[in-house]
């Protein structure tokens, strides 16, 4: 029986034919899986990451103090989880009808609208939390180009995200 036939592998069955939950190791397999498929398919996954990894980068350039790490962490990482929501809240609706439904439709954009809201306020967040210190940003990269320019490595990171988030557009739209 193949993964997709046993429930996507989400615990077997034993002998007796009832369910089981999977092991550690298999649970922890079925969360990569999930992981990989949502980072193949999804282009916007990308550019939360780029977002992200955009916004930690200044907070290091910046030398940002713990708490300030923690809410940028904890806001990008908000992001990020509501975009995984969103992707299994589209995938069960379309799992749900065939037919083109406005109620389905609300549905999609509804958990759409709460990643965006939830980017807005990652933004907010970020230019409160760094706002002080944005003004010296410039000058900041600057030094980090000339005294240590490996410290800039996580652009190469956000260009990286941004441009694969582009092709799997382009691979998406493709019929």
């Amino acid at each position: 029986m193949s993964r997709k036939e046993s429930g996507g592998g989400r615990g077997r069955g034993s002998r007796n034919g009832a369910w089981r939950s999977p092991s550690l190791v298999q649970s922890f397999r079925n969360a990569w899986n999930g992981f990989t498929w949502i980072w193949h398919t999804e282009a916007n996954m990308r550019l939360h990451f780029a977002a992200a990894t955009l916004v930690l980068a200044i907070a290091w350039w910046l030398e940002a103090a713990p708490w300030q790490w923690a809410i940028l962490v904890l806001v990008s990482g908000l992001v990020i989880l509501l975009e995984w929501v969103n992707t299994a809240i589209e995938g069960a609706v379309d799992l749900a009808t065939n037919d083109h439904r406005p109620q389905a439709g609300r549905v999609k954009d509804v958990a759409a609208g709460a990643v965006l809201v939830a980017a807005a306020v990652a933004a907010a967040t970020g230019v409160i939390v760094l706002g002080p210190e944005l003004p010296r940003l410039p000058g900041v990269v600057l030094a980090v180009a000339e005294r240590t320019p490996w410290r800039l490595a996580p652009l190469a990171l956000v260009l990286y995200f941004v441009a694969s988030s582009v092709a799997v557009r382009r691979t998406a739209a493709r019929p």
